[in-house]
């Protein structure tokens, strides 16, 4: 009767570390984004005016408007103004923000959550990306 409770103690163990790991990485994502909005990165925008000078427009990239990023060195997130986000390759997750409303988004690093005026922000993860050279 002790090995299976071992076995099954062990194993929950083991799952607990894994969700850790993982609440770790939204924690240090929410804590490196919270001082990306305090640095002058969350504040730029690319944009344009259009020929009449009356509306801007988002700068275009002939080759690929997903490779357009401007990386924060402090932080290390990539700030894609023309895909509306923010990017963290250390950990693979992203928002969508919208720099020119930086003022907007704030961050509570205790509960784990980016919020956008009053709403909350999902934080979505996707693979994480191999530095090009």
């Amino acid at each position: 009767m002790k090995l299976p409770a071992t076995i099954v103690g062990i194993l929950l163990l083991c799952l607990s570390f894994t969700v850790e790991a993982q609440t770790d990485d939204v924690g240090s994502f929410i804590k490196r984004f919270d001082y990306f909005l305090k640095t002058n990165t969350a504040k730029l925008s690319w944009s344009a005016k259009d020929s009449a000078n009356t509306m801007p427009v988002p700068m275009p990239n002939a080759l690929d408007a997903s490779r357009t990023r401007i990386p924060d060195p402090t932080t290390g997130l990539w700030h894609y103004p023309n895909l509306q986000k923010v990017y963290d390759p250390e950990t693979g997750f992203y928002i969508d923000y919208e720099g020119h409303r930086y003022y907007s988004y704030k961050t509570d690093i205790v509960a784990g959550k980016i919020y956008k005026g009053k709403e909350s922000v999902q934080i979505k993860r996707t693979e994480k990306v191999q530095n090009e050279l």
